[in-house]
């Protein structure tokens, strides 16, 4: 077994909870992978998994998974994406009030 001081280590890049707008793009920001010591790996070795549906408000997870060369695997980071319902301000005159 691999003690986990010396797995590679995945860092979501920003927050591991981010509200979105539904019926939106949806863009990650992506992750970066370092072995124990803190030194970069490849990145482009990353296997992004994601079932985020912006056409229908929920919760879903984009997930990080990395193995190393010699087989280590990094743990799984995973990143929630909390779809909002978008609904547009209501049209208002100039003193506030809603417009029919």
């Amino acid at each position: 077994m691999v003690e986990p001081a010396t797995l590679p280590v995945i860092t979501l890049n920003g927050e591991e909870s981010v509200e979105h707008d539904s019926g939106t793009p949806y863009e990650d920001a992506g992750a970066t992978v370092a072995d124990s010591a803190g030194n970069a790996l490849d990145a482009s070795q990353l296997v992004v998994s994601s079932n985020v549906n912006v056409n229908v408000p929920g919760s879903y997870a984009v997930a990080y998974d990395y193995t190393a060369p010699d087989g280590t695997k990094a743990p799984t980071k995973v990143r929630v994406i909390t779809c909002l319902l978008y609904t547009s301000p209501s049209p208002r005159d100039q003193r506030g009030s809603r417009l029919a």
